[in-house]
C-alpha cells in the first residue's frame, strides 16, 4: 500500500540540494532557527565545503570532456595517416617501387599487404611509432622517402595525439582525485540532512502531516509516495548512432540505489517510488541524461536512455 515518506537523497546534486534549501531557510531565521546550536554548526561547516568540492568536480567534467573531444579528433587523424602510409607503401611494393622486404622497417609481415589493427590506443601508438622509426631508418639506409604522405606529416601528428593523449590523461586523474574527495563528505553529508530534517521534522509535528510536510519542504525536506518495489530496465545507448553505452550510472534523482550499464548498455535497478519521477544518468564524455518518469504499483518500467556526446 503506498505512503508517503522523506526520501533521503542518493546523489550528489541531491545531498547539495538539501543543504543548500536549509542552509538558505537557517539563514533567513537567523537566530530564530528552529535547528539546535550543533546541527547549525555542522551544516554551516559541511555545506560550503559540500559546493566547492562539488564545483571542482564539475570544473574537471568540463575539462575532461573537452579534452576527450580533442583525442578523438586528433586519433581519428593520426590513425587515418597511419593507415594511409601502410597502405601508400604496399600499392609502392606492388608497383615494384620498393621491395617487399623493406616492410620489416615498419615491423610490418613482409609477405603479406596488410593494414593492422588499431582499435585502441596503445596499438596506434605502436604502429605510429613504427612508421616514424622505421622511415627513418630505411631513409638513412639509402631508401626513398616516401612522399605521400611524409614522414613529417605522420610525426606531427603522433606528437598531436600524443600531447593530447597525455593532456586527456591527467585531467581524468584529476577527476578521479576530485570525485574521491567529494565523495569522503558524502557520509557527513548524509548525517547532517538526516539530522536537519529529523529536527525540522520534530518541530512542526503537532501540526496536520499535511501542513508539517508543508513547512518540511520549505527547509529542503524530500517527500515521495512509495508503494511496493518494482523494477526500471534497459539499455543506454549514443544518441547519435544507437550504438550501446558501457560503464553509465543509472539513479533515480529522489530515490537510493545505482545501476550501471554493463557491456551491451543494458541496466536495472529497483526503486519503491512512484507517480512521476526523474531518473538520472552520467557517463564520461557525454551531457548528463535527465528525464521524467511515470512509475505506477506493481509495474515494472523498460526505457531506453539515450545519450549525447559532449561538444
Amino acid at each position: 500500500m503506498a505512503s508517503e515518506n522523506k526520501i533521503i537523497p542518493d546523489s550528489n546534486v541531491g545531498r547539495l540540494e538539501a543543504m543548500n534549501s536549509a542552509g538558505l531557510k537557517n539563514t533567513a531565521m537567523g537566530a530564530g532557527s528552529i535547528l539546535t546550536p550543533a546541527t547549525k554548526t555542522r551544516l554551516e561547516t559541511i555545506q560550503p565545503i559540500y559546493q566547492t568540492v562539488y564545483d571542482e568536480v564539475g570544473f574537471k567534467t568540463q575539462a575532461v570532456n573537452a579534452l576527450s573531444a580533442e583525442k578523438e579528433t586528433a586519433r581519428a587523424d593520426l590513425k587515418m595517416i597511419v593507415s594511409h602510409f601502410i597502405q601508400v607503401f604496399n600499392l609502392a611494393v606492388d608497383r615494384r617501387v620498393f621491395p617487399a622486404t623493406n616492410r620489416a622497417y615498419y615491423k610490418l609481415d613482409v609477405g603479406k599487404p596488410m593494414v593492422p589493427d588499431m582499435t585502441n590506443d596503445a596499438d596506434l601508438m605502436l604502429w605510429a611509432n613504427n612508421i616514424v622509426t622505421g622511415e627513418t631508418k630505411r631513409i638513412a639506409d639509402g631508401g626513398t622517402p616516401l612522399a605521400f604522405p611524409s614522414l613529417a606529416e605522420v610525426t606531427a601528428l603522433r606528437t598531436l595525439f600524443n600531447d593530447v593523449n597525455t593532456s586527456h590523461n591527467t585531467a581524468t586523474q584529476d577527476l578521479d582525485t576530485a570525485q574521491e574527495k567529494l565523495t569522503s563528505q558524502n557520509p557527513e553529508a548524509d548525517r547532517v540532512i538526516k539530522k536537519v530534517w529529523d529536527e525540522v521534522e520534530t518541530y512542526y509535528n503537532e501540526e496536520t502531516p499535511e501542513s508539517m510536510r508543508q513547512n518540511a519542504r520549505l527547509w529542503g525536506v524530500v517527500y515521495q509516495r512509495v508503494g511496493g518495489p518494482k523494477k526500471i530496465g534497459g539499455k543506454v545507448t549514443n544518441k547519435d548512432d544507437g550504438t550501446a553505452l558501457a560503464g553509465a550510472k543509472v539513479r533515480m534523482k529522489n530515490g537510493r540505489g545505482l545501476a550501471t550499464s554493463d557491456a551491451d548498455g543494458n541496466f536495472e535497478l529497483s526503486t519503491t517510488l512512484m507517480d512521476q519521477q526523474e531518473i538520472d544518468a552520467e557517463l564520461l564524455g557525454f551531457d548528463d541524461y535527465a528525464e521524467m518518469i511515470t512509475l505506477v504499483e506493481n509495474e515494472n518500467l523498460v526505457m531506453e536512455i539515450k545519450m549525447k556526446k559532449s561538444v
